[in-house]
């Protein structure tokens, strides 16, 4: 059984969708404290512009205290909301080009993805990387380097990251860490939305994002996590 919240900033009734039988539904109260790690997933319904700040705020104030999935389910099309959305480290976004059907598979997929998956290193605080002085620290998702202070990362930056990590050394290609991250049934792969993310860790553990030490570009291929 998956623990799924639902988050609206409106008035709009979605008791006639028809929600998967291993879903346990429930709609959040934004005016509340949000419990630390009480769903998998929650769900951000947007209907109209006016929302989107109001859900932006939501989200950032989330990764504070969950683990969980985050999807957005907006009836706008709008490209540069979605970018946003990924760019504060949203799992996915499902728009109504999708039937409701198609979409609730697929956040189904990714819910069955991510607790086969579990949280990386649950049990330890830190854990020594093959990549000298990188440790993780899969309960908060942050990431230390040599005698730095531990650094906050999104839940999609920590996955690209660990992917890295467990590969320390060798060429993960742009089709590796979609597949692994963000494969969904019949979406190509997507080299902006990789990049992106890389460029967001690039910006947090680097200390020159010009020239970077820890995560090197390998042309036209992938990304590898050097030794440091």
């Amino acid at each position: 059984m998956y623990r799924v919240g639902i988050v609206t900033f409106g008035e709009e009734n979605l008791n006639d969708v028809q929600w998967p039988n291993e879903w346990q539904v429930g709609v959040i109260d934004t005016q509340e404290p949000l419990e630390k790690n009480t769903y998998d997933l929650l769900l951000f319904y947007e209907q109209s512009m006016e929302q989107i700040a109001k859900i932006c705020e939501y989200i950032l104030h989330t990764r504070k205290v969950t683990n969980a999935l985050l999807w957005v389910w907006t009836t706008l099309e709008s490209e540069s909301t979605r970018k946003v959305y990924r760019s504060l480290g949203v799992d996915g976004v499902v728009t109504d080009q999708l039937t409701v059907e198609e979409w609730l598979l697929t956040l189904t997929n990714h819910l069955n993805r991510f607790k086969t998956k579990g949280t990386p290193r649950e049990e330890e605080p830190f854990v020594k990387a093959p990549a000298g002085e990188i440790l993780l620290n899969g309960r908060n998702s942050t990431v230390k380097i040599g005698d730095q202070k531990a650094i906050r990362l999104t839940r999609l930056e920590y996955q690209v990251l660990d992917l890295l990590y467990r590969n320390a050394g060798q060429v993960v290609t742009y089709e590796e860490i979609w597949e692994e991250i963000w494969q969904q049934d019949g979406e190509e792969s997507n080299l902006y939305r990789v990049s992106n993310i890389i460029f967001h860790l690039r910006s947090k553990i680097e200390q020159d994002i010009k020239q970077p030490k820890v995560i090197k570009t390998v042309r036209s291929r992938g990304y590898w996590l050097d030794k440091v």
